[in-house]
C-alpha cells in the first residue's frame, strides 16, 4: 500500500495538512510518513569530521522527537487513534528539492499532502513549496488551504479536458474507491470539445461506481480557473482532482501557468494534482 508523505515545519499554518492526511490515511489505513526538511549547519568551520557527524545526529535527533511530539499534539487535537506512522528528518536547502528526492528515493510513496498558505504575485513567479511540488513532484500532491477545517469526506469533484479521459478518469477512480469516495465529473463545454464529449456519457457504465456528470458550457467572459472555481462553490465537493502538464518550457511556467498550480493558491477545498505524464501507483 502506498505511503502518504507529510511535511510540516511546525508551523500552525501546516496542521491543515497534517490533519487532512490522517483523516485520508484512516479511510483505507495508509501508512503516513510525517517530514520536516532542515538544514545542519557546522557549529565551527574547523570542526573535524567525525565531531561534525556526532553534532548532525544529535541535532537530527532532537528535530525528531519535536516532530513526534507535534504529530502526537495534532492527533490529539482531532481526538483519534493514531494510525502506522513515521517520522522522518530531510536534509535540504530547499524544502520542495529535499521532498522530491526523498518521493525519488523512496519508490513506496504514493502522495504528498501539503498545507498551502497563499502567495503573493512575487511568490507565485518565484516559487513556493506547495507550487514547486505541483508543477516538479514525480507522485500526486494534495494542496490543503491553511484555513481548511476538517469535514467529512465524501466525494471528488474531477475537471477535465476531456484529452486522455479514459486514462485520466480511471486514475480518479483508484484514488476515490479504496476511500470510499463517489466521483463527480466536470467539463466545461467548447467548440473544439464538442466532438468528443459523447465520452463523458459512458463513465458511469463503465465505472460500476457512483459517478455524476456535469457539463457545463464555459462562461468565455471567465478565465478557466473562475469558471471552476464557481462550480466548487456551487457544488462543494469534499476534493477537486486535476490533472497538470509538467513538460512545459520555463517561459509557458512563468506566462502560462497551470491551472493546477494557480487553483491550489485561491482553493477552499483541498486539491488533488496528478502529473498527465505519470501512471497512477496502483
Amino acid at each position: 500500500m502506498e505511503k502518504i508523505l507529510v511535511p510540516t515545519d511546525f508551523s500552525n499554518n501546516s496542521k491543515s495538512g497534517l490533519r487532512f492526511a490522517i483523516r485520508l490515511a484512516a479511510r483505507n489505513k495508509s501508512p503516513l510518513v510525517f517530514v520536516h526538511t532542515t538544514v545542519i549547519e557546522r557549529p565551527i568551520k574547523e570542526i573535524k569530521e567525525a565531531d561534525y557527524e556526532a553534532h548532525k545526529q544529535k541535532e537530527i535527533k532532537k528535530l525528531r522527537d519535536k516532530l513526534q511530539r507535534f504529530v502526537a499534539a495534532v492527533y490529539r487535537s482531532l481526538k483519534q487513534d493514531e494510525g502506522e506512522y513515521t517520522c522522518e528528518i530531510a536534509e535540504g536547502i530547499k524544502a520542495d528539492i529535499s521532498l522530491i528526492d526523498y518521493c525519488k528515493k523512496h519508490q513506496d510513496v504514493g502522495f504528498i499532502v501539503i498545507s498551502t498558505r497563499g502567495a503573493s504575485f512575487l511568490n507565485k513567479v518565484l516559487g513556493t513549496n506547495t507550487g514547486n511540488l505541483i508543477t516538479k513532484s514525480p507522485v500526486p500532491v494534495i494542496a490543503v488551504p491553511k484555513d481548511y477545517r476538517s469535514k467529512p469526506l465524501r466525494n471528488i469533484l474531477y475537471s477535465t479536458d476531456l484529452e486522455n479521459l479514459e486514462k485520466e478518469f480511471d486514475t480518479v477512480l483508484k484514488f476515490a474507491k479504496p476511500r470510499g469516495l463517489s466521483v463527480e465529473v466536470l467539463h466545461f463545454s467548447t467548440p473544439s470539445t464538442l466532438e468528443n464529449e459523447g465520452e463523458l456519457e459512458k463513465l458511469d457504465v463503465k465505472a460500476g461506481y457512483p459517478v455524476k456528470v456535469r457539463k457545463k458550457k464555459a462562461d468565455i467572459n471567465n478565465s478557466m480557473i473562475k469558471n471552476l472555481q464557481e462550480q466548487i462553490e456551487k457544488t462543494k465537493p469534499s476534493m477537486v482532482a486535476l490533472f497538470t502538464n509538467q513538460e512545459r518550457t520555463f517561459f509557458e511556467k512563468l506566462f502560462l501557468s497551470s491551472m493546477a498550480e494557480a487553483l491550489s493558491f485561491k482553493s477552499q477545498v483541498p486539491l488533488l494534482v496528478f502529473n498527465k505524464q505519470v501512471n497512477f501507483k496502483s
